[in-house]
């Protein structure tokens, strides 16, 4: 590789690191933080050690699937297998290892990047020296792969963004791979090697996006055989050359197989109605019913097509970063029932450098005596058709979700570096005029699309996706106020209800700055709390030995609708908590919680939500930011107080107010 072109592309894959580095950690820098489903793989890994797939139910949640009366995952192995080294020898982080492997998977995704933008450049151009303007073009191409969908994954840690960034960055190395063998007059085995080693990983991480790199072998399979008509092409070493393909194809769809069936019973398909969500969540059963009891088919792919191509992918707001999702969901086209219409953005409007470099790539890939001529280009071909291959996939999903747009970001990329190539090519025919102007119209497109992926990121992690601590959520509402024009309110009685909250970053007050909240576009998320909203901020201490396991109350409260209680249940210097909802007429609820260090003479802040408007109730342990309890209930509307007594002392800290005073509702 060209010592200009390796520069260039570091410099501008460093600046996306950085980007991504800061979405991830919430601006922290903390990799090893605790996230609700952030835990699938590490329960995965576990079962692999005993020799099975089944994993912990109560790990997994609603995400299982129960078959044969056992519980799986349907997130492929090879994440998982990815610790099993570090969780030999220690579980001291289970549940802390989503980030350490998104940003692993990030920088493999930037790696293969490079090298398939040099292997498509020798391709197209050859690899003679790399000239300034060339190096400027790459260091920005690069910037734009980094801070595409690839970049928004890193706004939520948790397993579905996980599987999506191994599976597209596993896809990409698997290309770069390929291409790198077809271009080559004299290819050697290890080019195969590497490019069916990681399509096979890729389709054990995500199977839709690898799909691309098993079928693109597959078509070079085919192609190597056909050859084989031709008597002069006749060989003991073109006959192992197709051999060879086809086992590099064929084992990884082996490999998927094998783990299909022995999760599911058959070697390729998913038992949707098997899955714990679908007997409870009533939009995913009518979704089935309307679809003939099956969450994949054509019918949704006008409707997807629509969403990924629309030019309009982004909206402004007042407030900071001044960009957001648009303000409607994803529309459907015909009488079709999507299981989800998550908040989505589109291709043209957050990567718009790599949607204009791919319909240049595409053009020299149908015409290279026009736009490439004298290249080997036409040799990417299968390449780019496995990547369409693979990102078809997602067009048949009864889902529309922005994290979706990564499954289809391989096509964009291989095809989006074959037309930075032959612009770059064409450009340095030209004057300088015309190499400045390339330069600044692809700068001006890639940070925007990088403005785009930063906003919407941001966005969906403070605003709209659930599992952020409200600490944050208030951190962001704050900056924002500071960046640009108060959020605008609404001021509520402390009896009243919460009213709709259809409209994303919509944000309520109750009374003088007894609760904060700000809508996700379809319910609230509590930012800032007091007793008034059934917030509790304790410094809780454990006096003196407890006999027995009987619960310690902690925080309580009962009226005509019921009653409710937060306890803790103190045995051998720890504690796990316990919660009870009994409504008037309608049964009695008990959960209970992992333990967490509580000995006596110590002090831990916990801070304790039971909210009846939003249903919402969650323990976090602060000292340790780790959640202890957090669902989602019909709650009896009851005032709450604190009723720690006997060996458990509990002392509150004032409310935070600070959110609420800083948009001028204080």
């Amino acid at each position: 590789m060209d010592r200009a072109f390796r520069r260039a592309s570091l410099v501008g894959a460093a600046a996306a690191l950085v980007l991504f580095f800061a979405l991830l950690t919430f601006g922290r820098g903390s990799l090893l933080a605790r996230d609700p489903l952030g835990n699938f793989y590490e329960a995965q890994a576990r079962a692999l050690f005993h020799g099975n797939l089944a994993v912990d139910p109560s790990v997994v949640g609603f995400e299982g699937f129960n078959v044969g009366g056992r519980t799986y995952m349907y997130q492929g192995p090879v994440p998982a297998i990815l610790r099993m080294p570090l969780l030999l020898l220690t579980s001291r982080f289970d549940g802390r290892l989503t980030r350490v492997s998104m940003l692993l998977a990030y920088a493999v995704a930037l790696a293969a990047i490079i090298r398939l933008g040099w292997r498509t450049r020798v391709a197209v151009r050859g690899d003679g020296p790399v000239g300034r303007f060339e190096a400027v073009v790459t260091g920005v191409v690069v910037f734009a792969a980094g801070t595409s969908s690839l970049l928004f994954l890193g706004a939520k840690p948790w397993v579905y963004h996980e599987a999506l960034l191994w599976g597209a960055a596993l896809a990409l190395a698997s290309f770069a791979a390929l291409a790198g063998w077809l271009a080559r007059d004299d290819p050697s085995w290890w080019g195969l090697l590497w490019a069916g080693g990681f399509a096979g990983a890729s389709l054990l991480s995500r199977p839709s996006v690898g799909l691309g790199p098993v079928l693109a072998l597959g078509l070079v399979a085919l192609r190597e055989l056909f050859a084989l008509r031709r008597p002069e092409a006749r060989s003991r070493s073109a006959l192992g050359r197709v051999v060879a393909i086809g086992f590099a194809a064929g084992l990884p769809l082996l490999a998927y197989a094998a783990v299909n069936q022995a999760k599911f019973d058959s070697p390729f398909k998913l038992p949707t109605d098997a899955q714990v969500l679908v007997s409870f969540d009533a939009k995913r059963q009518a979704a089935l019913a309307a679809n003939h009891g099956s969450l994949f088919g054509l019918r949704f792919a006008p409707s997807v097509a629509w969403q990924e191509l629309r030019p309009d992918g982004f909206g402004f707001r007042r407030e900071f970063p001044f960009i957001g999702f648009p303000s409607h969901r994803p529309s459907v086209i015909g009488d079709v029932v999507f299981a989800e219409q998550d908040w989505s953005s589109s291709f043209p409007a957050s990567e718009p450098l790599l949607v204009v470099l791919a319909v240049v790539g595409a053009l020299a890939l149908i015409v290279p005596e026009r736009l490439a001529p004298g290249s080997r280009v036409h040799r990417l071909r299968v390449p780019v058709l496995g990547a369409a291959a693979g990102g078809a996939g997602v067009l048949v999903l009864g889902y529309m979700a922005n994290r979706y747009l990564s499954d289809t970001l391989p096509l964009l990329l291989v095809t989006g570096l074959v037309g930075a190539a032959a612009v770059t090519r064409w450009a340095e025919t030209r004057g300088r005029g015309t190499r400045r102007l390339v330069c600044a119209s692809a700068g001006v497109l890639a940070l925007g699309g990088a403005w785009v992926n930063v906003a919407i990121g941001l966005q969906y992690q403070r605003e709209i996706a659930p599992g952020a601590p409200g600490h944050s959520r208030a951190d962001w509402l704050v900056l924002q106020s500071r960046l640009g024009p108060d959020p605008r309110f609404i001021r509520l009685p402390a009896d009243t209800p919460l009213p709709s909250g259809d409209h994303v970053g919509r944000v309520a007050v109750i009374g003088a700055c007894a609760g904060l909240y700000r809508s996700t576009g379809g319910d609230w998320q509590p930012l800032e709390g007091s007793p008034a909203t059934g917030y509790f901020d304790l410094d809780v201490t454990l006096t003196r030995a407890v006999d027995g396991r009987r619960p310690l109350e902690l925080v309580a409260g009962s009226g005509p609708d019921g009653n409710v209680s937060i306890d803790l249940t103190v045995s051998g210097g720890r504690a796990e908590v316990g919660l009870v909802i009994h409504r008037r007429n309608d049964g009695r609820r008990s959960e209970s919680t992992d333990t967490f260090p509580l000995a006596v003479g110590t002090t831990r802040n916990l801070h304790v939500t039971v909210d009846w408007r939003i249903g919402f109730i969650e323990v976090r342990d602060a000292d340790a930011d780790d959640i202890l309890i957090s669902t989602v209930d019909e709650l009896p509307h009851v005032p709450l107080h604190v009723v720690a007594r006997g060996p458990l002392r509990a002392t509150e800290r004032p409310p935070d107010r600070h959110a609420c005073r800083a948009i001028g509702a204080g």
